[in-house]
């Protein structure tokens, strides 16, 4: 991590200050390579299998959802049935911090990116906007491992989402007294690229959004993988990467991303 870098794996783990997000991007990630694309029935398989052994910080959506899968239900009904449960209250933030992964995909055709996303999103969350938020985050991803600009690669997503999402991505500037530290996917999202516009640096960025963002973390872990491509990963003193991950995020991007 002393070397500036652009993988967004690692800028998301240093981001990442609890540590569910990252590893279910991990998850998502090695699934996708070992299967050459997004093939749900192994995710869910391999979401379960943490679901049964070391899960935690995985959000109350994707908890009750896999408590519905491990009691025997069908994946797409358990789905549904937590969205009816909670009131249609599952937009929260965790697909957008899983759909990493699907951004730096490269078996992932470009023009399948946001469709893929979406998918991914429904298997624990069925409310549009953390589909759309997924997808979005994946685009920008997407974009900027190309080569686009943050501002050209939001604007791409913008065009190519819906709702809510896209009209927080299509701002002309983002209004700071507006920022919410909440998991709402689409804020979370908003606040995310705020931090990443607004900063100098990736230390600024990581550091100044986790002193907003309090102890539940939502935006620093998009944060860490907009501004690793923004700026390059450097090493943020106080918010280190746990040990543990250094090796998995650069070998589930290296897995990933192949052009």
């Amino acid at each position: 991590m002393t070397q500036r870098t652009n993988n967004p794996l690692l800028g998301q783990a240093t981001g990442d200050r609890i540590g569910g997000p990252i590893r279910m991007a991990l998850i998502l990630g090695n699934s996708i390579a070992d299967t050459a694309g997004l093939d749900t029935a192994d995710l869910t398989k391999r979401y379960l299998a943490w679901y049964r052994t070391d899960a935690f910080d995985t959000g109350p959506v994707w908890s009750a959802v896999f408590d519905q899968i491990s009691a025997g239900v069908d994946p797409e009904e358990a789905a549904k049935s937590v969205d009816h449960l909670l009131g249609g209250m599952t937009a929260g933030a965790n697909t957008a911090h899983r759909a990493t992964a699907i951004g730096c995909a490269s078996v992932i055709p470009d023009a399948l990116v946001a469709a893929e996303a979406r998918k991914e999103a429904r298997l624990t969350h069925w409310h549009s906007d953390a589909g759309e938020a997924s997808a979005a985050t994946a685009l920008i991803i997407r974009g900027m491992l190309r080569g686009a600009t943050l501002p050209a690669a939001i604007a791409s997503a913008a065009a190519a989402t819906s709702g809510q999402v896209s009209a927080l991505l299509s701002q002309q500037t983002i209004d700071s007294n507006y920022l919410s530290n909440g998991g709402y996917a689409p804020k979370t999202l908003e606040a995310a690229l705020y931090f990443t516009q607004t900063s100098t640096s990736f230390t600024d960025a990581i550091r100044r959004s986790i002193h907003f963002a309090g102890a539940a973390n939502y935006c620093p872990v998009l944060v860490g993988a907009f501004a690793a491509l923004h700026f390059g990963v450097t090493v943020v003193p106080g918010y280190p990467v746990e040990s543990v991950l250094l090796e998995p995020v650069a070998t589930t991007f290296e897995r990933l991303w192949k052009v």
